[in-house]
């Protein structure tokens, strides 16, 4: 909890921010999904062990569609993000990734990308 990375917070909620506001004026206030999440995590000066601390992220999904409250899953992994991305995109992800869609974080009535294209 350096000054540095005090600095670097507000930086992130600063362009979180201007990515909202971006996004409204392009696709209308609530019209889309955003999704905030990290890399990955870390302890002291280090990270990349099996130490909880490193290997668990946040990762919040927020806007049109997304279930409010906490999920029931609790484990999120960051390749999960991608295959999500692209679950709301309608697209399929590579046969060899691991990474798996956070369904459960939507709504069963959600109307991904490509239904609204098709």
């Amino acid at each position: 909890m350096t000054p540095e990375y005090g600095r670097a917070v507000l930086t992130a909620d600063a362009a979180v921010n201007q990515l909202l506001g971006l996004a409204e004026r392009a696709y209308g206030a609530g019209n889309f999904s955003l999704i905030v999440t990290a890399d990955h995590g870390g302890h002291g000066t280090g990270h990349g062990s099996n130490d909880p601390r490193d290997v668990t992220i946040p990762w919040i999904a927020w806007g049109q569609g997304v279930k409010q409250g906490v999920l029931e899953q609790a484990t999120v992994r960051t390749m999960d993000t991608a295959a999500t991305v692209l679950w709301l995109l309608g697209l399929k992800e590579q046969s060899d990734w691991v990474g798996e869609a956070v369904i459960q974080a939507f709504e069963p009535s959600v109307e991904r990308v490509a239904a609204r294209i098709e």
